[in-house]
């Protein structure tokens, strides 16, 4: 039997025929929003900020999870940090939109990044994404 073709991956998947096909997991959307990096904010000022995230993720199967998550990036070192807040949601067979919100005292020496990914054999599509930070 031959590797699935991405079309067929999903089925593979989840057991029905085949080996998981070898595609990147994590996912680049319009934006640039991915695991590798993310979409990034530089504050001007030292201060409590709130962190609002949102995103439509497609592909996802019933069952399969996708990680959403605020890091610090320190530009001096070229290294992420720390993880501010992470929170992962399964799929359901449908479209899954979703928010992350949290609350951090953040600094100007850090970039402040946005990221998701999934740990799963198949890419999936982040079709809609958006990045916010307010006081």
């Amino acid at each position: 039997m031959t590797a699935p073709t991405c079309s067929s991956c999903r089925r593979s998947s989840r057991g029905d025929v085949g080996s998981p096909c070898s595609k990147t997991r994590e996912h680049i959307a319009p934006d640039n929003l991915h695991a590798e990096g993310g979409s990034s904010i530089t504050l001007k000022t030292a201060r409590d900020y709130h962190l609002f995230a949102g995103l439509t993720v497609e592909g996802l199967a019933k069952g399969e999870p996708v990680r959403r998550h605020f890091s610090r990036f320190d530009p001096a070192a070229d290294v992420y940090t720390r993880e501010i807040h992470a929170e992962d949601r399964v799929g359901t067979d449908a479209p899954l939109s979703t928010f992350l919100a949290t609350f951090d005292v953040l600094d100007t020496k850090h970039r402040i990044r946005f990221r998701t990914g999934n740990p799963n054999p198949c890419p999936v599509a982040v079709t809609e994404s958006q990045f916010r930070v307010a006081i």
